[in-house]
């Protein structure tokens, strides 16, 4: 295991939201692994941090502990530790990706492609939490489409206290959208699975399609939201011009898509 994976036992809380003494509780009763001990330090992995979300997610299916950590027994039983390690991990790597990196004044210009942005604009980049300025002349873009496409639009001409609200809001309908998706995922799929005992069988399919998910679903989201922008834009284009103008439109578009291939 390389440093960078470790984790002591406050940062494993830290990131899971469980306490350090349901930690120390967990693996007392079996829930969970005990680290590994280097000097007289415990250190955890992402295979642990995937444990405590497995019995988060079957704690908020109506399993008690004790039930839990019977059936955990008997699957560990029945599988490799690779597997076993392998799928525990998907549960945790597949769901979240970090991407940030820091930039200086000029670097984050040179990533956005233009000459300079306002105070305004980075204030409301921070709020909506895809920028963070962890020290002076520094700056650390947490989420780079979303912070790319709120300077951008704001570059176009939309105020910024425009395209904050309205990028805000459809965050707030992509998380309403993927949270229909996950509950049908845990419904068909993740459900069925605990509820025949989560027979050995089923372990690579569902490890599979852990990994999986995240990309399948983020290709079809782009997929589906770039063809209704063009629906939507020729919509309001025949609104605003006429059926006419707009066919015009198009073919200009074409023209100039032609000149740039």
């Amino acid at each position: 295991m390389s440093d960078d994976e470790r984790m002591t036992i406050e940062e494993l809380s830290a990131r899971t939201g469980v306490t350090t003494r349901n930690i120390r509780a967990y693996q007392s009763k079996g829930l969970l692994p005990p680290p590994e001990t280097v000097g007289r330090i415990g250190y955890y992995h992402s295979g642990h941090e995937g444990r405590l979300r497995l019995v988060q997610r079957m704690q908020k299916r109506g399993f008690n502990l004790r039930g839990i950590a019977s059936l955990l027994k008997e699957w560990v039983a029945g599988r490799s530790l690779s597997a076993l390690l392998g799928f525990e991990s998907a549960l945790v790597k597949t769901w979240t990706e970090d991407r940030s990196r820091r930039y200086t004044r000029d670097e984050l210009l040179s990533f956005l492609g233009l000459p300079e942005v306002s105070d305004e604009l980075l204030a409301a980049a921070v709020e909506m939490a895809v920028l963070d300025l962890p020290e002076p002349g520094s700056y650390r873009i947490l989420e780079p489409e979303v912070f790319e496409a709120l300077a951008q639009i704001v570059h176009y001409g939309v105020p910024v206290e425009v395209a904050q609200t309205k990028l805000s809001e459809f965050r707030g309908r992509m998380q309403d959208m993927a949270n229909e998706l996950i509950e049908v995922f845990c419904e068909h799929v993740w459900d069925p699975f605990v509820a025949e005992g989560m027979p050995p069988s089923r372990l690579p399919l569902l490890t599979g399609g852990l990994h999986k998910l995240r990309p399948l679903a983020r290709r079809a989201a782009m997929a589906m939201f770039s063809k209704a922008v063009g629906v939507a834009l020729e919509n309001a284009t025949a609104a605003r011009f006429g059926s006419d103008t707009a066919a015009r439109l198009r073919a200009l578009v074409g023209q100039g898509d032609d000149t740039h291939a």
